[in-house]
């Protein structure tokens, strides 16, 4: 079964607010989400990962002030 994209912020968003990766696989299973914890520290590398070649792209426009 492929993860949702719902489920994987799901889990990340678990994870950010301080959940270990077992706890983070455990909550997942209560939405219905079979997942281990392996599967969960994957995509969170994977999404790391595309968040922060996308973070170097944006130049932040500031004022001389």
């Amino acid at each position: 079964m492929r993860a949702t994209p719902q489920a994987t912020t799901s889990s990340m968003n678990l994870y950010f607010n301080g959940e270990p990766l077992r706890h983070v696989a455990g909550s997942m299973k209560l939405l219905g989400v079979e997942i281990t914890h392996q599967t969960a520290h994957d995509w969170i590398k994977r999404c790391i990962g595309l968040m922060e070649s996308h973070l170097e792209s944006i130049i932040p426009q500031v004022s001389e002030k």
